[in-house]
């Protein structure tokens, strides 16, 4: 994976501030309001979060409810939350990922398919149709042996690399990562969104041409990396009508190439 700008601890927190801004993702309630609703509910306590984990034993899943807690005690009439995090360590079983030595640590799923997941036991995770968000979990230990979590973010394609931040010191930059991810849209959560589909196995590409909106109808998946970083390339072909392309027949065959990993 190349990285090709690290940002300072200045710089991380000025990026996740704009990324993840009170006005466009928390519907201009602040992240300071919100740490002290969390106060309340004793889940934070002016220095460290109390939930945390601080023993490696299945720690993934540990993790993962650790978020869902915070997630589960967020003020009700601001904050609806369909989404959870799941851990590896919960064992359910995951598809769509051919070529990867092991299950990401974490994953952001839909409750719903975590539920159906959990009653149709043959039921699988699909790695690129169920998972919005993968994390992966490194150690770190603080000068105390007392375990401390940091949290990094890097951009799909590895375009941006953040800052390690400490969640115990910078309650309010972990905070803003969490919810601004967990309730992020398709757009920051980098999905491709002129792919859209129409019907079962069909999808439609949006282009923009001489100012124009267009359309290709994608009919067939040519090829997908495994990859789950980088540009995971995708290739499909696909027709196109006159009305969208009037120098090419009726029904002309093209090929598409994307460079997201899953496109909606």
């Amino acid at each position: 994976m190349s990285v090709c700008w690290v940002l300072s601890e200045d710089e991380t927190i000025s990026f996740l501030e704009h990324l993840f801004s009170d006005e466009g993702a928390f519907s201009g309630v602040t992240i300071e309001d919100i740490l002290k609703h969390l106060e309340q509910k004793e889940l934070w306590d002016r220095s460290r979060w109390k939930t945390h984990p601080l023993s490696d034993n299945y720690l993934e899943a540990n993790i993962a409810t650790f978020f869902n807690e915070i997630l589960d005690n967020l003020p009700t009439d601001l904050f609806l939350c369909k989404r959870r995090w799941m851990g590896k360590g919960e064992n359910k079983p995951l598809s769509g990922f051919s070529g990867a030595i092991q299950k990401p640590d974490l994953m952001l799923c839909e409750g719903s398919t975590i539920k159906k997941c959990e009653v149709l036991e043959e039921r699988q995770f699909n790695l690129r149709t169920d998972v919005y968000v993968i994390g992966e979990l490194k150690n770190r230990y603080s000068t105390d042996n007392m375990r401390a979590s940091f949290i990094k973010l890097a951009r799909k394609g590895g375009s941006v690399s953040t800052h390690p931040l400490h969640i115990h010191q910078c309650p309010e930059v972990f905070l803003r990562v969490l919810l601004g991810i967990t309730f992020g849209d398709a757009v920051v959560l980098s999905f491709d969104t002129t792919i859209s589909p129409i019907e079962e196995g069909k999808k439609k590409v949006q282009i923009i041409r001489d100012g124009k909106e267009c359309f290709v109808w994608v009919n067939q998946l040519l090829f997908i990396s495994g990859s789950l970083h980088g540009r995971g390339m995708t290739v499909w072909s696909g027709v196109v009508t006159q009305a969208n392309f009037p120098e090419l027949e009726e029904g002309q065959k093209v090929v598409i190439k994307d460079s997201f990993v899953d496109p909606l």
